[in-house]
């Protein structure tokens, strides 16, 4: 009767060390800073703590498929590639100043963008190709840019990761 008190009150402490360690880890990991989530009628963009680095490699899917026993060329479908930057611009000292334009977002329909959410100087605006809203036209979108158009300027606008 007595070793079997002795385990039961070393079980018992046991029990509430690993309870304790359990609720403590709770308390600090959501005890921290108030959560914001940045939602989309929020005016204020969303900064990324993470510096995200661009990937210092080309994935290069050319490879012989396993069934077929052939080689075959994958083209690339324009989804997550990333655009080239236009050509030098002439400088106009006159121009007016660049507006804010923001590219928040893109919708995907059988991985394909389809649409985008772009803000020009605060106002929101979902566009697909070749759509003119306040002088901005969008030429061509990809999953980490877009390039515009405003004013007959071409521009190259970086999505900000949220």
């Amino acid at each position: 009767m007595k070793k079997n008190k002795r385990l039961q009150s070393i079980l018992l402490v046991l029990v509430i060390a690993i309870w304790g360690a359990i609720v403590y880890q709770f308390f600090n990991y959501s005890g921290g800073e108030d959560f914001n989530a940045g939602y989309a009628y929020d005016s204020t963009p969303i900064v990324s703590l993470l510096d995200e680095q661009q990937d210092s490699f080309r994935i290069v899917a050319d490879y012989r498929d396993p069934f077929l026993g052939k080689r075959i060329k994958v083209a690339n479908q324009g989804g997550g590639a990333s655009l080239a930057a236009p050509g030098p611009q002439n400088f106009n000292p006159q121009a007016t100043p660049p507006p804010n334009i923001i590219y928040q977002g893109y919708s995907i329909n059988n991985n394909r963008i389809t649409r985008v959410r772009v803000s020009l100087n605060g106002k929101t605006y979902t566009m697909q190709p070749n759509d003119k809203k306040d002088q901005l036209i969008l030429k061509k979108m990809a999953k980490d840019s877009i390039i515009v158009s405003y004013q007959g300027q071409s521009m190259v606008i970086k999505r900000q990761r949220g």
